[in-house]
């Protein structure tokens, strides 16, 4: 945005008394003692200047000119009119726009709680002797699903074997990926987080299996510490970054897995750990964060930093802000500030730095303040949230964003969310996806 800036009068008359009256006049005054500082003169020299002192300025600036020298000299240009007649003088500046973080309104426009229901599939078919249970989030923009497994079992009752499998929260088609290695038992398992286009596993120690959603199976012995960077297909183990398909792709020399896991963090899409820009942050133990990123070269980087940037997972409108209930007062990161030198205020409801977070989801458009629950779509306006919708918020997982659903469905913040099979009540099973949560529609 371009505007219209007041600056000092670029060469005064400095024989004028009514100098500093005219800067204090159009707000130039703190700008012209701020360049005396700068240049080591002595504060309001510039209201004190003789000739002997214009000529030495001359001299030290090397600066030749009349005007520069002699001050009897005035200033025939523009901003010497604009002196004579008291007016400011003006430069056209460009003030950089502030950076959206986040604005609901561009993503929906309209949300909505829903208790707990179940929406049939009868294109998922189910019997006695095939089990569902998916519910592991897979928060791909572009392919949001469930992973989970299919368990087969004879007449009997005996497991005879497991399908990993995914549905698509898009298309609510079930994709079976490949069968999962021969006694494997997904009981002995935990799902490591969002690794983009992979469902990856590890035994509670140094092995991981992963499922592709191209098919492809895998397993190694890697390490029991690990953290996600899920929208790269990577996680780290110690101070190697492994792919989805468990090979190595580099070792950055750093461990970037010293957690300090102390509070459970929900269903998220980056678990004990955020992203703000291309930098993920994982809080470290000992205190600070684990900063890691991949550079404009391609490799990727980590580094200990005392802040506990990690912290800062929650987007507002221009700015990022503490997590809730981990952090108290409310704090902003100031992130446009840092960036771009602006500071913009962000308006919150009645509470001020009393305003709570009360979710995983990282987005800052529900909020609690004063023993309430608010949601807002701009900002600037907040709608409490009443009934189960602001009893559940804390047990929300980080919200899916679904592009391209028929039904207007445009995103989901979970507090329940599993494709499994049930009783039909008549004898038979079915197939269905049970849903508690926000629904949001564009």
């Amino acid at each position: 945005m371009q505007t219209d800036k007041s600056i000092p009068y670029p060469r005064p008359d400095y024989t004028d008394p009514d100098l500093i009256t005219k800067e204090m006049v159009n707000g130039t005054f703190g700008l012209a003692v701020l360049d005396d500082v700068k240049h080591f003169r002595p504060v309001m020299d510039r209201y004190n200047v003789t000739e002997e002192k214009l000529i030495e300025r001359s001299l030290v600036s090397g600066n030749i000119n009349p005007d520069a020298f002699d001050i009897s000299e005035t200033d025939p240009t523009y901003y010497g009119v604009n002196e004579m007649a008291w007016l400011p003088a003006k430069i056209k500046d460009i003030v950089p726009e502030p950076e959206e973080v986040y604005f609901p309104a561009r993503y929906y426009v309209h949300v909505e709680w829903q208790g707990v229901n179940y929406k049939e599939l009868p294109g998922i078919p189910s019997r006695d002797t095939q089990k569902y249970s998916l519910r592991h989030p897979h928060y791909d923009l572009d392919n949001p699903g469930l992973f989970g497994f299919i368990t087969y079992k004879d007449s009997d009752g005996n497991v005879t074997g497991y399908d990993a499998a995914f549905f698509s929260l898009r298309t609510e088609t079930l994709s079976i990926m490949a069968a999962a290695p021969s006694g494997f038992d997904p009981a002995g398992w935990q799902y490591i987080g969002y690794v983009k286009g992979y469902f990856v596993l590890n035994d509670h120690g140094a092995n991981y299996l992963s499922f592709g959603l191209d098919g492809t199976v895998r397993s190694a012995a890697l390490g029991s510490r690990f953290v996600t960077l899920g929208d790269e297909g990577c996680f780290a183990v110690g101070s190697k970054v492994f792919d989805g398909r468990l090979q190595q792709v580099e070792d950055v020399g750093v461990d970037m897995t010293m957690l300090e896991i102390g509070l459970a963090s929900g269903m998220r899409r980056y678990k004990f750990g955020t992203k703000i820009k291309n930098k993920y942050f994982y809080n470290a133990a000992g205190g600070g964060s684990t900063k890691i990123w991949r550079g404009r070269d391609g490799k990727w980087h980590a580094e200990h930093t005392d802040a506990d940037v990690w912290t800062y997972d929650v987007r507002i409108r221009y700015d990022y802000a503490t997590d809730n209930w981990m952090n108290e007062p409310l704090k902003t990161l100031k992130y446009n500030m840092i960036a771009h030198g602006i500071f913009v205020t962000n308006h919150f409801p009645p509470g001020g730095r009393d305003t709570q977070f009360k979710a995983s989801d990282m987005h800052g458009d529900f909020c609690a303040s004063g023993g309430k629950v608010y949601h807002t779509f701009d900002f600037l306006k907040w709608e409490e949230v009443t009934g189960d919708g602001a009893t559940h918020l804390y047990g929300c997982y980080e919200r899916f964003w679904i592009k391209g659903r028929p039904d207007g469905i445009v995103g989901m913040m979970p507090y329940s969310l599993e494709l499994k099979d049930v009783n039909d009540l008549q004898g038979g099973r079915k197939t269905v996806l049970q849903f508690s949560g926000f629904v949001f529609r564009g």
